[in-house]
């Protein structure tokens, strides 16, 4: 009974914790994203161009992901695109915010695998045409 009860306590006081921890780790996180932004932004025009955004992914992916896997100029490019949710050629802050989330080693990877995909696919029309045309 009383075993229970106490478990019940160090369940709940330990699930409490959990979500506060997630959630301030959360708030931390966006904190200094916005601080970079603005940092970036040292003209204060509200907005960064991709260029500045690629420098970004390019001390990113060298400080804090996998070497092994860096984007090349085209990749960044993709990936700060993706990031661009009006597509109108600049990051604002809103959009910046999902840096982590859209321009991490994950998406890279999944950016490459869709290059493939496409180049794959591109080899077997040829291939198709090749064999039609004979």
């Amino acid at each position: 009974g009383l075993l229970n009860v106490i478990l019940g306590f160090i369940y709940i006081f330990f699930k409490t914790e959990k979500e506060f921890s997630s959630s301030n780790i959360e708030t931390i996180q966006n904190t200094n994203i916005c601080r970079a932004f603005h940092l970036l932004d040292n003209e204060g025009k509200g907005f960064l161009t991709y260029i500045q955004v690629m420098s970004t992914i390019d001390v990113m992916f060298k400080q804090f992901e996998w070497r092994d896997i860096e984007p090349n100029d085209i990749e960044k490019f993709e990936l700060v695109r993706n990031l661009d949710k009006q597509q109108n050629g600049i990051i604002t802050l809103n959009e910046f915010l999902h840096i982590l989330d859209k321009c991490d080693g994950h998406n890279l990877r999944l950016l490459r695998s869709k290059t493939h995909f496409q180049r794959l696919i591109s080899q077997t029309n040829n291939s198709n045409i090749e064999i039609y045309n004979r």
